[in-house]
């Protein structure tokens, strides 16, 4: 089991499956099945694996779900490892006909398959935002020398007070900042 393992770890480590699709009822992106399957298959060349997908139909009560297994299989070892997930077919979807409502679960399912398999996280991150809600890159910048602080001016009104930006920190602030950064 030590090589299947070892295998799958690096394919793991190595993966590269960016959110390159775009949902424009959703405004979000997101990677499919075959986008990952996309990225997996340089690797499994590498590595002299295979990632192979089945879908079983599992009928619970009046619900029909679409079962998919990945497997992960050594070739070198001949052991594998396991991934199942499924997805319930939709009683009805607009503009699709059964057999199309049958493929998007097991598209659906095979793509939880595959990450659980390759520990794939597909929470909201900012790769899955649209471009208008990215977080905005923070510029780099190098190191400045603390200006030497100057007198600082004394208001002489309340709303002068008001209006005031600190420019300094209190000793205080410097305390706590200094025991944050510790």
């Amino acid at each position: 089991m030590k090589n299947v393992l070892s295998k799958l770890l690096k394919v793991q480590l190595e993966l590269k499956a960016p959110k390159n699709q775009y949902n424009e009822f959703g405004h979000f992106f997101y990677r499919s099945c075959e986008d990952i399957l996309e990225g997996t298959k340089p690797l499994c060349e590498m590595y002299i694996c295979l990632i192979l997908l089945t879908d079983n139909i599992k009928i619970v009560g009046d619900r029909i779900y679409v079962e998919a297994t990945a497997t992960f299989f050594d070739i070198d070892s001949e052991e594998c490892i396991v991934s199942v997930a499924c997805a319930r077919e939709e009683d009805k979807k607009d503009k699709m006909d059964r057999s199309q409502t049958t493929g998007s679960a097991s598209s659906y399912a095979r793509k939880y398959a595959l990450n659980g398999l390759l520990q794939i996280d597909d929470t909201e991150d900012a790769d899955g935002l649209a471009p208008d809600k990215q977080p905005k890159p923070v510029a780099k910048s190098t190191p400045k020398p603390a200006p030497k602080p100057a007198t600082p001016k004394v208001p002489t009104s309340s709303t002068e007070y008001a209006n005031q930006t600190p420019k300094t920190i209190t000793e205080a602030q410097r305390k706590r900042l200094f025991a944050l950064g510790n």
